[in-house]
């Protein structure tokens, strides 16, 4: 059994792929990322699902752990919700200036009250592999040069809303 665990522990394909809400512990978030030793993580990044105290700190080690693995991240979703609106500042401040030299697939998504002010997240990211681009609700600020060597590129905005629910967006 030991063995096992052993070859187990030194494949990094099995531990390239997180999920933050398969992994609910940052501890454990951790672990598995030390495992991934090539850069082909395939991150999935969901923020605060509640406004709890304990659930927004989890949301944030998180965030704060995608810092630094972000040289190692290949393709990244990340969802930010209107709970994560509550400490935009930490937030911002732990994903603000991410180095991500080979991601190639990126995938954002908040909330779509929140969406712009999110917006400004991106800027200062460094993307020069970034070729697939998908947003729902929040449209990044991502250099001209960033821009232009992206091949695919789908926007979803205001899937949720009618007029009754949001009148601003219509």
């Amino acid at each position: 059994c030991r063995r096992f665990r052993q070859m187990l522990v030194t494949l990094p394909n099995l531990w390239s792929s997180l999920d933050s809400i398969s992994i609910r512990s940052v501890k454990k978030f951790k672990l598995f990322a030390s495992r991934a030793t090539a850069p082909t993580i395939s991150l999935s990044l969901f923020g605060a699902d509640s406004d709890k105290k304990k659930d927004r700190a989890r949301a944030l080690g998180m965030f704060n752990l995608t810092a630094s693995i972000s040289s190692r991240i290949r393709t990244m979703h990340l969802h930010l919700s209107q709970y994560d609106q509550v400490h935009f500042q930490q937030v911002s401040g732990a994903l603000s200036s991410l180095s991500l030299p080979f991601l190639a697939e990126l995938d954002l998504s908040a909330t779509a009250r929140i969406g712009r002010e999110f917006s400004s997240l991106t800027r200062d990211w460094i993307t020069p592999s970034l070729r697939k681009l998908s947003v729902t609700d929040l449209l990044p600020e991502l250099s001209l040069d960033v821009m232009s060597k992206i091949e695919s590129f789908s926007v979803m905005a205001n899937v949720d809303y009618t007029p009754i629910e949001d009148p601003w967006y219509w």
